[in-house]
């Protein structure tokens, strides 16, 4: 059995190292580019925009689902529809939203055609910002905040259903598995399968939540394949054929935390040249997803002038012993110039709070 991985990100080329040596043939590309001509039984194509392959044994973002991901309002209204409960939210028109609708002890996020989504902190910052937006027609929705933090919660879903289990990702980086009983699935994945059953799309899906104790709120759905997940995964050949084939709803993981921690190069020292990465060693290897990778002479090194470089993963009954391991791996990786993300230390206290409130 062949695997094609597609990977225009450039850091799963640790994927398909896995694949081998779980004992199946893998391709890597790193571009769509000649991929067509690429014959393969399971291919998973980490890419931006749909990818259309002969296979049907395909994993990764199609045309209906693409529509979804790509337009907010359209995204705002589909949730709706399937009886999952969006925060309040105003539409633009033509491009403006009013500053009317800002009222005091409200916050607000501004999603714009151009800017990462303005969070305000105030009505004063909030009408200044509007204003600034609305003054170049950029707006495209104003999204009210009525939470006390924000989470995820993903699964794959194999043509048919979402597989068991899912998991809740705290902060972005960390990872719990999550029960399909759980309060928080069934106010949330679970509802948008409908969805899902009438879409020609197999693979990762995630949706973005607000919590509070009274309430969970969804406002977004994407298609991420994260490393950590991969981590996680105790048959990665056996999990990927599930998603496929439709003919299990399992999928095989290790432990119940799992985290990814970014490594970043300093913006101010984007190189042309090759930077050395020191530590990068078969013993840890399976635990670095790094993109750009070459090797020459048996070093390996950096050849790329993207600031994220990669990321490093773990897991572990707890989120200690995960940030542990985390650590152990980073602190054996030497790359010049490399900036790391800290582990955020408001995993445990979110998730007593999640327990606490009865969603899991």
């Amino acid at each position: 059995m062949k695997f094609l991985i597609i990977d225009e990100a450039n850091y799963l080329t640790n994927l398909a190292e896995r694949v081998k040596d779980e004992g199946y043939d893998a391709h890597y590309l790193s571009s769509i580019k000649d991929a067509r001509k690429e014959h393969a039984d399971i291919v998973l194509a980490n890419t931006v925009i749909p990818f259309h392959h002969t296979t049907h044994n395909f994993i990764g973002i199609t045309e209906s689902i693409y529509t979804i991901i790509t337009d907010k309002e359209y995204m705002l209204r589909v949730l709706k529809v399937m009886d999952i409960t969006t925060p309040p939210f105003h539409i633009a028109q033509e491009g403006e939203v009013s500053t009317d609708i800002v009222e005091d002890g409200t916050k607000y996020a501004i999603e714009t055609t151009t800017f990462p989504s303005y969070f305000t902190t105030g009505m004063e910052d909030a009408t200044a910002m509007l204003e600034l937006f609305n003054e170049y027609k950029l707006v495209s929705l104003v999204r009210e905040l009525p939470y006390t933090f924000t989470l995820e919660v993903e699964g794959w879903f194999n043509g048919g259903e979402v597989m068991i289990p899912s998991y809740l990702i705290l902060d972005g980086n960390i990872m719990h598995l999550l029960s399909h009983q759980s309060k928080l699935y069934k106010e949330t994945l679970r509802k948008f399968e409908v969805a899902l059953k009438k879409m020609d799309y197999k693979g990762p899906v995630s949706m973005s939540v607000g919590i509070s104790q009274e309430a969970v709120y969804s406002w977004q759905i994407d298609c991420i394949f994260r490393p950590m997940v991969f981590e996680a995964m105790s048959n990665l050949t056996n999990n990927l054929r599930a998603v496929v084939t439709g003919a299990k709803n399992v999928l095989e993981m290790y432990g119940k935390w799992s985290e990814q921690l970014p490594i970043l190069l300093n913006p101010f020292v984007l190189s042309t040249y090759d930077l050395p990465l020191l530590g990068y060693e078969r013993a840890n290897k399976k635990h670095l997803w790094i993109s750009n990778l070459v090797e020459r002479d048996n070093k390996h090194y950096y050849k790329g002038l993207v600031e994220r470089v990669g990321y490093v993963t773990a897991r572990g009954e707890t989120p200690r012993e995960t940030g542990r391991r985390l650590t152990r791996t980073r602190q054996n990786l030497v790359m010049p110039f490399s900036v790391w993300c800290a582990t955020s230390k408001r995993v445990n206290e979110r998730y007593k709070m999640l327990r606490e409130w009865e969603w899991l």
